[in-house]
């Protein structure tokens, strides 16, 4: 990979990751724990906004640490897992 690549991947991959982590934990938690016919709803739900963007700051953070030392390892097993894949459809083993 080239320097700039290797950077925009991690940049992209944290931002999927932050984005989901971020949308799934607000999603679950607004619809089990707020009653929007409540009026205190909206402070709640700002409240809950910013404490799932926190932690999926902090998730991103994690995953960054994460894959900065087994990026290689983690693409080359892909890759090997796909080569797999494709002979094993190639070569009709499983019929």
């Amino acid at each position: 990979m080239t320097f700039a690549g290797a950077k925009l991947l991690f940049v992209l991959l944290g931002f999927v990751i932050g984005f989901a982590s971020t949308a799934v934990l607000f999603l679950i938690t607004y619809n089990l724990f707020i009653d929007p016919a409540n009026s205190s709803a909206k402070g709640w739900t700002i409240a809950l906004l910013v404490i799932s963007f926190i932690i999926g700051l902090i998730l991103v953070f994690l995953f960054y640490k994460f894959l900065k030392d087994l990026a290689i390892p983690i693409v080359a097993a892909l890759a090997g897992a796909f080569g797999f894949y494709m002979i094993y459809q190639v070569t009709g083993v499983g019929n």
